[in-house]
């Protein structure tokens, strides 16, 4: 990545974002811009490694309906940053309660939000990953197809 490219990523980065790498970078408050860079790649890495590896061992507990309901129920929300992640569960009992999405994709809504609140925050983490990399597919203009959500 060439330097203009990583002044630009930088530049989008919360101040809280930036302190962090800081305190991981190796010459700490006084990092460059390059260095911070690296830094936050690491991160990103191990971040994506973990996602990755809590999504293959949640593959098989969530059928296809309730992934539809999942993607459904999160369409249009763009206000998952890290802290609001453990609301997941309730606002899938929101949409339920309100929308009847579990009617609508057959699966035993109180149950799957049961299921929702028993799992951690690396899980939620990994759940909602698979819900933002479907709606960044191709569904922006188009109807989306559920049958293409990965599953976790």
């Amino acid at each position: 990545m060439n330097e203009q490219r990583q002044g630009q990523l930088m530049k989008h980065m919360s101040a809280e974002v930036i302190k962090s790498l800081s305190e991981r970078a190796d010459r700490g408050e006084q990092s460059t811009g390059v260095e911070l860079a690296r830094t936050a790649n690491r991160a990103l890495e191990r971040y994506f490694y973990l996602l990755g590896e809590r999504r293959r061992r949640l593959k098989d507990n969530f059928t296809q309906g309730e992934m539809s309901l999942l993607v459904d129920a999160c369409n249009g929300i763009v206000w998952w940053d890290a802290h609001c992640i453990k609301l997941l569960p309730r606002e899938i009992e929101d949409a339920i309660m309100l929308n009847k999405l579990d009617e609508k994709w057959e699966v035993d809504g109180p149950a799957l939000v049961a299921r929702l609140k028993e799992l951690d925050l690396v899980a939620l983490c990994a759940l909602m990953d698979s819900v933002e990399r479907f709606w960044s597919g191709p569904y922006l203009k188009e109807q989306p197809d559920y049958s293409k959500i990965p599953r976790a």
